[in-house]
């Protein structure tokens, strides 16, 4: 059984989604058709490298590419 690839940007996505909707990971997981544990994972790591940015709901992934997200907002 081939492990799945997720991309650098799918990662950020899916990070973002957990710190800006302050939902369960498990929640989030689910929506996006991915591991709990997984998605724990991105999330802890995430968290470790950059402390001071979830308090400015700033979601950058350390991957092989960096990216910046702000919160999205609703209309």
């Amino acid at each position: 059984m081939d492990r799945k690839k997720y991309t650098p940007q799918f990662k950020a996505d899916a990070v973002e989604l957990v710190i800006t909707s302050k939902r369960p990971i498990a929640q989030c997981a689910v929506d996006l058709g991915i591991n709990e544990g997984t998605l724990g994972n991105w999330v802890r790591a995430w968290r470790e490298e950059h402390p001071e940015d979830e308090t400015e709901g700033v979601v950058r992934w350390s991957g092989r590419s960096t990216r910046r997200c702000r919160p999205r907002t609703r209309s």
